[in-house]
């Protein structure tokens, strides 16, 4: 933006000084998104420090449990940051889940940062962006399951693979618990039912299978009879199904235990715990860095399912100029990731399509429509970029200094 002292060294004038002409600003609203697969490879991470810290919180608690809360506080910030709109108050989820934030809630640090980065910012011209999801889970009952984004096509792809959504987090529960009963490969990669599982078209695809890349998704794990009994305690068939409401008490009660055992100290000590910070303490507006791109520098990938293509060596690429604490916190954000293939494997599909070969052209197409939402060309006029760094050593960096007290804890773990 030309400065004043610019303006007035400008060689263009014709005198005319008799005429005034004011400029007013525009009050347009300029909406933007983000996407949030960075926030579950986040959740992943923490939870193995919270586990290194507490082997009681392993014991008790499974990672697909802690996902499910993350997830929830996720869907909660969103209601937060929302635009005071219909959105919140006619759509039942959003509704219960902005009840929710009049709730203290204990959420360790690292995650917390994140949750905070989100809501509407001020641009380098001062330009006022405002936080909008271009898509919100249905209440409809898709395949017996509430919350989705509904059946995956060349249509919705890139939603499951931008946001978590609840039931999806929902499903990887049961998934543990069916795991857990009868140990097979087929109950270990779990699908998702045929009404929302994507339709395999082309005769030439011999496998069709979950990634990572499905937010929420994961291979299920074998839980102990700790994890087992509080799996079966949430009762996500009563979530997926529930007509009146999408959290029951007994639900509720359970989330409120595991922030709980996240913080287990008395309330007026909450400011000395060492993990975590409350959710009630978080900012309305959001980070600047929600406007710039992260970009994957992998020449070459293995194929494997439970990857995610938000990880690996990334770089930051950003129309405005970054700190170095804003710079290595855009990265491990990740808040808008561009979508590429590497080599001839699209590794960021939610599904394999034998081992990312045989994805969909048009699956292809529209992988980075998320990023067309609204009013954001001026975030693509790259000016400045970064060297690429392991996302994984920055993550653990962040944890290592907010979390972990263990000096044996390695950043390269």
């Amino acid at each position: 933006m030309a400065s004043a002292d610019d303006q007035l060294e400008d060689p263009l004038d014709f005198e005319t000084p008799e005429i005034e002409i004011k400029l007013t600003e525009m009050k347009t609203a300029r909406y933007f998104t983000i996407t949030t697969d960075s926030y579950i490879s986040l959740c992943s991470r923490v939870y193995a420090a919270l586990c290194a810290e507490n082997p009681e919180f392993s014991a008790n608690f499974s990672e697909s449990v802690f996902q499910y809360y993350a997830v929830i506080h996720l869907w909660m910030r969103f209601a937060a940051v929302l635009p005071n709109s219909m959105q919140r108050t006619s759509h039942q989820f959003l509704a219960e889940m902005y009840k929710l934030n009049n709730e203290s809630w204990h959420v360790p640090k690292p995650l917390l940062t994140y949750l905070k980065g989100i809501g509407n910012f001020r641009d380098v011209d001062n330009c006022e962006r405002q936080f909008q999801l271009p898509v919100l889970p249905t209440h409809e009952s898709i395949g017996g399951v509430k919350y989705t984004f509904g059946k995956i096509n060349a249509n919705t792809h890139h939603s499951y693979e931008a946001f978590p959504a609840p039931g999806i987090a929902a499903l990887r529960i049961q998934a543990d618990i069916k795991y857990t009963e009868n140990v097979c490969n087929e109950n270990l990669f779990w699908d998702l039912p045929d009404d929302l599982r994507p339709d395999v078209i082309d005769s030439r695809v011999k496998s069709c299978n979950p990634t990572k890349n499905l937010l929420g998704w994961a291979p299920a794990q074998e839980l102990t009879s700790k994890q087992l009994d509080l799996c079966q305690g949430l009762d996500m068939n009563e979530f997926l199904s529930n007509k009146v409401s999408t959290l029951s008490s007994h639900t509720l009660e359970l989330l409120r235990s595991i922030s709980n055992y996240l913080c287990p100290k008395k309330e007026e000590d909450d400011s000395d715990c060492s993990l975590c910070q409350t959710f009630d303490t978080l900012p309305q507006n959001g980070s600047l860095v929600q406007g710039t791109f992260v970009e994957k520098h992998d020449k070459f990938v293995k194929f494997d399912r439970s990857a995610m293509y938000c990880d690996g060596n990334i770089s930051l690429r950003s129309q405005f100029m970054l700190n170095d604490d804003l710079a290595k916190s855009a990265i491990i954000s990740g808040y808008r990731m561009i979508k590429d293939s590497i080599g001839d494997r699209h590794c960021w599909s939610c599904y394999d399509y034998d081992e990312y070969t045989n994805v969909p052209v048009n699956w292809i197409r529209s992988r980075n429509m998320v990023y067309t939402f609204d009013s954001t060309e001026k975030f693509y006029e790259i000016r400045y970029i970064s060297a690429c760094i392991s996302k994984r050593i920055l993550q653990n960096v962040c944890i290592l200094n907010s979390m972990i007290n263990d000096s044996t804890w390695s950043i390269y773990e």
